[in-house]
């Protein structure tokens, strides 16, 4: 009985010990990953997320202004991408204001677009429910396509 309790205790320590080796590598891939995600954003946009949160959500979007025209759906992604980055760091100011971006450029999307895509209403409803577990609520535009009401639970299109 003392040896089994023994050997449980021992696989008990070496799957702690293997679960935090595991958040120590990913965290240092994620470190990585968003240190190449900022990068990429000050070569596209002149500009570091830092930069962003210190104008502001309104004045980004101003200087998004092209690109969110341009290609939403994509830049979307990209700012979602790099929050989700950002919250494995512990970055989560970076990953609030990349969330919000992320979000308008959805919107964008959804004005605009002639297309419906599925996933960008699954990351749609991602960010509203991270953004308020942040604390930050997002107004639901009316007549924008694709969008759900509040009490809805299904994926269907409106």
């Amino acid at each position: 009985m003392i040896q089994r309790d023994y050997i449980l205790r021992m696989i008990e320590e070496i799957g702690k010990f293997l679960s935090h080796l595991l958040r120590l590598r990913k965290k240092d891939l994620s470190q990585k990953g968003f240190q190449e995600f900022e990068a990429f954003i000050k070569v596209q946009f002149r500009q570091s997320v830092a930069d962003f949160m210190a104008k502001g959500l309104e004045a980004s979007l101003s200087d998004l202004k092209e690109p969110l025209l341009a290609y939403p759906d994509e830049l979307g992604q990209l700012f979602y991408s790099g929050a989700g980055l950002a919250l494995e760091t512990e970055e989560r100011a970076k990953a609030s204001m990349l969330l919000q971006l992320a979000w308008e450029a959805y919107r964008e999307a959804e004005r605009n677009s002639k297309t419906y895509r599925f996933e960008r209403i699954v990351e749609m409803n991602a960010i509203r429910d991270q953004l308020g577990l942040m604390g930050i609520g997002i107004e639901r535009e009316s007549g924008v396509k694709g969008k759900r009401s509040p009490s809805a639970s299904s994926g269907t299109k409106r």
